[in-house]
This record gives structure tokens, sequence and C-alpha cells, in this order.
């Protein structure tokens, strides 16, 4: 009953969901893009599945071999046919002809072919490199059908020693009797005959003789003209010659049959791996073909999920062409919008939602990329669907009556985690009658746990929506302007059929219009209360949207900072080290000068000569010494007003960090008299904690007039503060307070994308960040792949990774920066 795929037992989805929502169609689109029969065959087999693991294999089959194809070119699948009967006669010591040889060599060279061509970059694609095991390797097969077989499918002479003398005696025999024929034709016969040709009739050598010369010419007659006046005879001089042209082809045909037999021994026995390959190479010709309808949807993978979560952002139906396809929006799922009801004008759109979801969603379970600009689907157990005009008159069925039957069968077969597909609920009959059947049959979808979308015309729903749980409004836009629907989906907002807003544009007079909107409404106008509900509900979601967004800012601010300082203390840490370096480096320079000349010194004191110059040496490498030291620390002059601490740090004081060559202000009073006690200081945006004795006060809060007072040209300085600072720590602070830990690449050109990566990665370098994230977004994959490809061999990056969940997912890539 259920059949059995990769070892898991899966439900067949319901045949009228796959039916109205054209599945069908999609398997033939896919079909066109196979490169085999064997391809072919899978494609128009396809059928979805339920298992969330199998599901996600297959759609990381279709990415990677859709990377293959965009960066390798297509798969080499030429020549593959379908063997599989061919193998069968094998299997059964049947001998095959030279053709069906042809094709299992074909088959044979495409999957050494194929493995090839995977295993150069098996890496980038370990899906693929694990279904290649499949492909057998036949070189001794491929080395005996090549040396026996032509391409035109014919058996060579060379195939065996015996074959060839027997064609070579062949070849002997028939060019004597064309000498014998050719003397006859153009020499005393010639007048016997009713054309000087040689033709051939059956296996013999003839020439078209005159019926009244037949006793004269002697022969044989093999065949007559339709008037009887020509006979076409074999001369009696080659009858010995065609016979044996005849026992040579008898020999010919039975060596021809012998080699044939031993290469149909020679299949036989590498038959279960020949097996293991078509279905292997079948396999690939329909991932490719996955991969390339994908690529010509401009298709994104769906990320699934087992939450009942479904989020299409630009999604377009497969079957409407791109240039016609207005994109949808649409969010529901989860526990909060189990049911979203549409409601809106005639031809808005509303059936081309419920068949888009229903269609990409299949196609996901199939393993297809869909159409849309990023898709979180989720995988669903079973899919119903109740759309388009179901009434027919062999059965007597009215349009109601045929919805009516459709929803019982849902409601028979639904289940949790079913995906429920209802166009114009209740419609068909009286609008109340329609209408309570319409809230009955969503409560009880609800009730069952399943996912549902609906389109409705009824106002009853509407309301429903607005006071029930888990079911949500939406409506299908319509431009009051033109008349015209803008087939755009809206969610949390109730639509209508716009009746009042057409007549008016049409002309209806207005006492017309307020008349039916009294007896429409009544004293108590639920629309009015439906409207004011709505703007509420407006206000709170764009009133939840901004908080959350401005969460969402902070966090992000919060990381940037704690990614600076870390930098900053990064960048200390390093400028300490590289100062350290390069001042041992002079001493040593020094050190070597000095002994040298010592040596000069005591060569001349040993030749009597004065020693004052050497001295004179000696004192200048001194003070070469000192001068390069303080270079390597060259001091900078702050102009500032500078005031002896009295005591401890106060909030307010400006100060300046000794260390890092930077002005900042104390934002809180020292704790503790220790000289690494540490102090709070706002240095531009970031806050930082410097140790209190890296810290010179440069303008006291209690000392200064008030800010607001505050002159812009300083008083003359009372004394001069030196900060060590060097161009390395310079630059590398400069970097570290103008980059982020991010960047972002959306809506970039792959080369544009690539030029401002390699920049940001220097600046991210010089800065001394360790761990950086590069926002690409989802899309088709094409921009993340150029990304990930550079980055793979950059001299800068240590490893990178797709970023978590968190992070944004397959939309960004995490990127560790080598340290200096």
């Amino acid at each position: 009953m259920f059949p059995k795929l990769f070892g898991y037992t899966v439900l067949a989805m319901d045949s009228h969901a796959i039916r109205v929502l054209e599945y069908d169609e999609i398997r033939r689109m896919l079909a066109d893009y196979a490169a085999s029969s064997l391809g072919r065959e899978k494609a128009l087999s396809l059928e979805p599945s339920d298992h969330f693991r199998h599901i996600q294999t297959l759609l990381n089959q279709t990415t990677e071999c859709r990377q293959v194809i965009e960066s390798k070119g297509q798969l080499p699948l030429g020549g593959v046919t379908d063997v599989r009967p061919s193998l069968a006669q094998a299997s059964i010591g049947s001998s095959l002809d030279a053709k069906q040889l042809l094709d299992i060599y074909n088959l044979a060279a495409a999957s050494r072919n194929l493995k090839s061509f995977l295993v150069r970059s098996a890496a980038d694609h370990p899906l693929m490199t694990e279904l290649a095991t499949g492909l057998g390797q036949f070189a001794a097969l491929e080395s005996d059908i090549l040396s026996c077989i032509a391409p035109n499918g014919s058996v060579l002479d060379t195939a065996s020693s015996d074959l060839n003398r027997i064609r070579s005696r062949k070849r002997v025999s028939s060019q004597r009797i064309h000498e014998r024929l050719n003397s006859i034709v153009s020499g005393s016969m010639k007048s016997m005959l009713m054309d000087a040709v040689i033709v051939q009739r059956g296996e013999r050598y003839c020439v078209p003789v005159k019926a009244e010369h037949r006793s004269a010419f002697g022969g044989i007659v093999h065949d007559t003209s339709a008037s009887g006046g020509t006979l076409f005879m074999e001369p009696q001089a080659v009858v010995d010659l065609g016979n044996e042209i005849r026992e040579l082809t008898v020999q010919e045909t039975q060596e021809v049959a012998r080699i044939l037999a031993r290469l149909t021994g020679s299949v036989g026995r590498v038959l279960e791996p020949l097996v293991t390959t078509v279905a292997t190479m079948a396999e690939f010709d329909f991932i490719s073909a996955k991969a390339n309808l994908a690529h010509a949807q401009h298709a994104a993978e769906p990320s699934v999920n087992q939450s009942g979560i479904v989020r299409l952002r630009s999604a377009r139906h497969p079957l409407i062409a791109q240039d016609r396809c207005v994109p949808i929006d649409i969010d529901f799922g989860g526990t909060d919008k189990s049911v979203v009801l549409i409601t809106g004008p005639n031809t808005g759109g509303k059936t081309v939602t419920l068949k888009t979801v229903g269609l990409l969603t299949l196609m996901a379970q199939s393993g297809l990329h869909v159409p849309a600009a990023t898709a979180e689907l989720n995988v669903f157990y079973q899919i119903f669907a109740d759309i388009g005009d179901e009434q027919s008159v062999q059965q007597s069925l009215s349009t109601f009556s045929g919805h009516i039957t459709n929803i019982v069968q849902i409601l028979r077969g639904v289940r949790k985690n079913s995906l429920v597909l209802l166009d114009e609920l209740g419609a068909g009959t009286d609008p109340g009658e329609g209408a309570a059947i319409a809230r009955a049959v969503i409560a009880k979808l609800l009730s069952t746990g399943s996912k549902v979308i609906a389109t409705t015309h009824y106002g009853e729903l509407k309301a429903y929506a607005f006071v029930t749980e888990g079911v949500q409004n939406a409506s299908v836009e319509f431009d009051l302007a033109s008349l015209s629907p803008t087939y755009r989906l809206m969610q949390g907002v109730p639509g209508s059929s716009n009746a009042f807003a057409i007549s008016a544009r049409l002309g209806m007079p207005e006492d017309v219009l307020t008349d039916a909107r009294t007896n429409l409404t009544g004293s108590d106008s639920t629309a009015d209360l439906m409207e004011e509900l709505e703007r509420g509900r407006r206000q709170a979601h764009t009133d939840a949207r901004d908080a959350e967004r401005a969460r969402i800012e902070a966090q992000m601010l919060k990381r940037r900072y704690q990614d600076q300082l870390e930098s900053l203390e990064a960048i200390r840490r390093e400028e300490r080290e590289k100062i350290s370096d390069e001042a041992r480096l002079v001493i040593k320079r020094a050190q070597a000068r000095f002994d040298h000349t010592l040596a000069q010194v005591r060569l001349e004191s040993t030749e009597g000569r004065r020693t004052e110059r050497a001295r004179e040496k000696v004192r200048q490498i001194g003070n070469d010494l000192q001068h390069a030291l303080r270079n390597q620390t060259e001091p900078v002059t702050v102009n500032e007003p500078v005031f002896e601490m009295s005591g401890l740090a106060r909030r307010g004081d400006i100060a300046a960090l000794t260390r890092l060559g930077m002005k900042g202000e104390v934002l809180e009073d020292q704790r503790g008299d220790s000289p690494d006690s540490p102090v709070p200081v706002q240095v531009g945006s970031i806050r930082i904690l410097v140790p209190a004795s890296e810290l010179r006060i440069i303008a006291s809060e209690s000392a200064l007039p008030a800010r607001n007072d505050i002159p812009q040209t300083p008083p003359a300085p009372s004394r001069q503060t030196h900060i060590e600072q060097s161009d390395a720590s310079n630059i590398a602070m400069r970097k570290a307070m103008e980059i982020t830990p991010q960047i972002t690449l959306l809506g970039q050109r792959a080369d544009e994308a690539i030029q401002n990566v390699e920049r940001y990665l220097d600046d991210a370098y010089a800065a001394g960040l360790e761990r950086v994230r590069i926002v690409h977004g989802k899309g088709s994959g094409a921009l993340r792949r150029a990304v990930q490809q550079h980055l793979n061999s950059h001299p800068l990056v240590s490893e990178f990774a797709t970023a978590n969940p968190d992070e944004g997912g397959a939309g960004a890539t995490v990127v560790m920066v080598r340290s200096r």
C-alpha cells in the first residue's frame, strides 16, 4: 500500500491535490531537462516525500549539483542510454548484438568520465561524491568492446585473426569477380547485354543480359525484369568465385557470432556493477535536471522545518510566465497563524496565492528549489486542496455540491501537520448558510492542528478571524484609482469586494449608494467596527515592529562595541610587543657597533695611538642608542592644559591614554588607589576600561569652566604630556574606530562584492579584528558561493563557515581573520 523510498515508508500525497495544483506540469518541465530516458523516467515518476531528513538530502543534492554546473559546467552525461533490457538479456546468456554492446561501452565511458569530473573537486560537493561511489569503472570491458566494435556498430576486422583472414579472402574473391565481369561487359559479349553494368542480386554478382541471348551467354539466371526482356545472369566464369564468397560469408557470420558471445560473457562477469551504474547514472541525470530547472526558474533552495512555519518572499507561480507573474509574500504557521482567510475582489489573485503556496510546498518536498527570493517551508504529512469549480453534469453535482464532496473527503483524511487549501469556501449556496458552514469547517480544521489557507467573500468570516485565536485575515490589494487588482497579498488586513467604490467610480448616484449602505449595515455598522479594529491592529503591529528593530539595533551596537573593545585591547598588546621587539633590535645593533668600536680602541691602544677619537665614538654610540629608543616611542606633544592628579581620577576629567595615544572622558570616579585600578573612559563612541597608571589628566572637571563656556583655543600648557604612539598603532587605532565587524553585500554583483570583501578584510586585519561577518543574502546562492570561493584561498583568512541561524544562517558567512 505504501511505497518504500530509501528505506522509509512514505504516504502518497492526495491525488486530487496533485491534480488541481498542476504538479504533473512540474514533472513534465523537469523531464525536459533530463539528458537521457533514464533521467526522464525518474522525473515523470517524481513524488513528494514527507520524511524530513530525506527531503533535506534531496535539496542539498540539488544545491550541490547546481553549484557544480554554475562553476564547472554541465555534468558529462552524453551517450547515456537505457541498457537495462540488454543487461537482462545478458543475464540469461543470450548474446548481445554489436549495437547493444556499443551502448554498454558508452555507459561505461560516461561512468568513467563523470567519476573523474566529480573527483577533481570532491570536497566541494560531498553528497554527489558519495553518490558517485555507485559509478563502476570498467576499463577492461571498455577496451575489449572498443577493440571489436566500430563506432557505427559493426564488428571490426581486427576483432579476431580468423575474422580478419575470412574477410581478406572475401575481398580477394570479390575483386577477382569484378575483374572478370568488367572484362565481360567491355569485351566481345557486350552486344548481348542490355547495359554495360554490374548489378547484385542477393549475394551474387550479375550482368543484365538480353533474353534472346540467354543460351549463348551461359550462366545462372538470378532475376528478370518486369517485362521479361532482361535477365540478370551470373556468368559461368564467376559462379565458382561466387560460391566461394558464399561459403566465406557463412564462416564470417559464425565468427562474428562467436565474438559477440565472448563480449556478452565479458558483460555478464560485471553484470551487477553495471546494473548499479545504470541506476546511479539515472540518479545523476535526474539531479542534474533538478539543478537546471532551478537555474532556469531563478529558484532558491528552500529551508525546511517541522514547526509548521511557511514563509515565502517574492514567491512566483512556476507555471506563469515571469514577465506576467506578480510575486507574493506570505507568512503563516507556527502557533498564532494556523489559518489564513484571504478576501478581496474576484480575479484579484486569491486562487493563484493558494496554488503558489501548495505547488511550491510540493516542489520543496520533492527536493526541488522553488521560484522565490527566500523560502522557508514546513514538511507537511499531507496536502489537500479544493480549488476550482468541481460541478459535474454527469454526476448531477452543483458547484456547491462539488465543493462539499471534496471537503468531506478532506475532513475524513486530515490530521495534524496537514496543509489544507480551500478556494471560495462555502460558496454556491445561501450566503448565511454558506458562511455558517464555512465557519464550522474552519473550526474543525483548526482543532486538528492542520494549517489552512482559504479564500472567501463572506464578511462574517472576516469578523470570525478577528475574534478567533490562530486565525488571521488577509486580502489581495485593489487599486481604487484604476479599478484593477494589484495581485499583492496583504496579511492582517481584511479585504472587500469593493462593490461600493466600483459603483461610485462608474457613476452610481450617491443617494442610491447611501441607501445601499444603510440596508447593508444598519445603525451599528460592523464594517466600521472592523475597520477601527484593523487600524488598532496595524498600529500595534507597527509599534511592535519598531520596538523589535530598536532591540536588534541595540544588540548590534552592543556586539559592535564589544568587538571594537576587544580589538583595541589586542592592538595595545600587539603594539607593546612590537615596540619591545623594535627596541631589542636597536639595542642589538648598537651593541654590535659598540663591540666593533671597542675593538678599534684596543687596537689603537696597542699601537700607542691616541684614544680620544675612539672614546668620542663610544659616546656617540650611546647618544645614538638613546635617540633610537626615543624614536621607538616618539613623544607626542599635547597642547592641552595639564593638571597634576590630586589623588584619584574623577568623573568628567579629560584624560590622555598614554598607551593608545588618544583622549577620552572619565565616566566614573576611580575606585581604589592601586595603579592597576580600572577606570571607565569614553573614547569616541567606545567605552573602555583603562588602568589608572596609563591616564594623564589633561583637564579636570573641577578646574575648568562650564562646558558651554570652554574656549575654542585651549590655554597655554602647564606642562607637556608624552603619549607613546607609533605609525602602526595610529593606523590600527583608526581602523579599529572606523571598521565594523560586519559587511553587507546585498544587491551587489559578484565582482563588485569580491572587491569590497578584499578591502574590508585588509581593514579588518589592520584593525586587529579576529572575527567578522559577511552578509551576502540567500537568493540563488551564487553570491554566497563566489564570496566563499574567494575566501577559500585568501591569505588573511584562517577559516570561515556559514553563519548560525541567529546570525543569518545561509545568508551570511562568518570569517576568522588571521592574527598579525
